[in-house]
């Protein structure tokens, strides 16, 4: 037992004589602090070529955030087509190679079956109302 006792303390006035260095950012990198109210469970961020940010929420909405600020009315919304539930929903963004020329993105989701069945016809009407 002393022997063990002995051992410990060694393994502990080892690691606690090596000096702890903090990681080192990228000079390009940018932390911000976001106010929560803004999104609803949101799923991942991405910068376009412009330094515009992308948010996608879990419910099939993606915000443009400018500057800071995010723009009041979701570049998308297919929170109706989308299948939120559990861990379902919208879970992947991305923009297209050429998006500031083509305006081109990719969604991956879950669609909602009764939507998906439903599109165009007045049952789906009733059961948004």
């Amino acid at each position: 037992m002393r022997s063990r006792t002995r051992l410990l303390a060694a393994g502990l006035a080892i690691i606690g004589s090596l000096a702890v260095q903090a990681q080192t950012l990228p000079p390009d990198f940018s932390s911000s602090l976001t106010p929560s109210p803004y999104f609803n469970q949101p799923t991942g961020v991405l910068w376009d070529a412009n330094g515009r940010q992308y948010v996608w929420e879990k419910g099939g909405r993606v915000w443009i955030i400018n500057n800071g600020v995010r723009l009041p009315a979701p570049l998308i919304d297919i929170s109706a087509e989308v299948g939120n539930w559990r861990d379902h929903g919208l879970l992947g963004f991305a923009l297209d190679p050429n998006f500031l020329s083509n305006g081109r993105v990719y969604l991956m989701y879950g669609v909602d079956r009764h939507h998906l069945m439903n599109f165009g016809t007045r049952e789906l009407q009733r059961h948004l109302e």
